[in-house]
C-alpha cells in the first residue's frame, strides 16, 4: 500500500473518530418513563447495583412494600397498590412480600387468582425462573394492551 493512501486512511479514521466523540458528547441520555415509581433514582450508601441493590439515605434497601428498591417486584407492588388498591398481605393482614418474580404466579394461583395467557389492564404479567430470567423471574404491570 502506497505511503499516500495509509495517510488517507488514517485521516479519515481520525475525522470519523472526532465526529462521533462530538454527536456523542451532544446526545442527550435516554431515560425510561418511571411512571411515577417514587424510589427510582435511589442510591444511597450501601447501593450495588451488579447485585440489584439499591438503598434509601439511611442504608435500608427494603421498601414499604417489602422488596428491594428499584426492582421488578417493587416496581409492580407499588403500582397495584397505587393503580389498584392492592397489596399482598398475610392471614392477619400484615402487609407481606410475594417473594422473587418467580415466585409470584405459584403465589397468586394459591390465592385463587387467575394465572393465564390473556393479560388484562392492571393485572402482572409473570415469568418463571426458567423463561430467560435466572432463577429470580420477572414480574410487570400491564398498563395498556
Amino acid at each position: 500500500m502506497p505511503k499516500r493512501s495509509r495517510v488517507r486512511i488514517l485521516h479519515i479514521v481520525t475525522v470519523l473518530l472526532t465526529l462521533s466523540v462530538a454527536l456523542i458528547g451532544n446526545a442527550r441520555v435516554a431515560q425510561a418513563d418511571t411512571g411515577g415509581y417514587p424510589y427510582a433514582n435511589y442510591s444511597g450508601p450501601g447501593t450495588a447495583p451488579a447485585q440489584s441493590v439499591w438503598t434509601d439515605d439511611n442504608r435500608n434497601m427494603y421498601s414499604p412494600y417489602r422488596y428491594v428498591y428499584r426492582n421488578c417486584t417493587d416496581f409492580v407492588a407499588w403500582k397495584l397498590d397505587t393503580a389498584n388498591g392492592w397489596k399482598a398481605t398475610n392471614a392477619s393482614g400484615t402487609p407481606m412480600s410475594i417473594g422473587n418474580g418467580a415466585d409470584w404466579g405459584g403465589w397468586a394461583t394459591n390465592q385463587g387468582y387467575v394465572v393465564d395467557h390473556n393479560p388484562t389492564i392492571g393485572s402482572v404479567a409473570w415469568w418463571n425462573g426458567s423463561a430467560g430470567y435466572g432463577q429470580w423471574g420477572h414480574v410487570a404491570y400491564v398498563a395498556s394492551l
